[in-house]
């Protein structure tokens, strides 16, 4: 099994991206629960999947740039935790994961995971430098 860091330079300063992503709310507007309302079920848990009982566990706030986070079924085990960092890099900010290949995932399946992880902090980009405090939260 092999595990790949993926990372992204972001163009604003560490607080801003850290602020932005610390706040489960504001993950369905670039990460891979697009579009969907997440609803706070207690303690650190957020359901991302209604359909599927699908819950993140969020790490708390910290000072530190930790943001890991644990997904699990409802009522199930909680998986190991998906390391991810944010780090000032002078005036911008770097956002880092460490992406696990997990038992009986092809390297294939492996390899297009982390397309998508690219392509999600990719979208993160974006979103944060046209706008580095954007508003997810407000009603249309």
């Amino acid at each position: 099994m092999h595990s790949q860091s993926v990372s992204v330079l972001i163009e604003q300063s560490f607080d801003q991206v850290y602020g932005f992503l610390v706040d489960p709310l504001n993950f369905p507007s670039w990460g891979p629960v697009a579009d969907v309302d997440i609803q706070y079920i207690g303690g650190l848990d957020w359901l991302v999947d209604q359909r599927r009982h699908t819950v993140i566990r969020f790490t708390e706030p910290n000072i530190y740039g930790v943001l890991d986070f644990s997904t699990f079924q409802e009522g199930g085990p909680l998986q190991a935790p998906t390391p991810v960092r944010v780090t000032a890099n002078g005036d911008a900010a770097e956002l880092t994961a460490l992406w696990r290949q997990k038992p009986g995932v092809s390297d294939v399946h492996f390899a297009s995971e982390i397309v998508l992880i690219e392509h999600y902090f990719d979208k993160l980009k974006i979103l944060l430098e046209a706008d580095p405090e954007p508003d997810t939260n407000a009603e249309s």
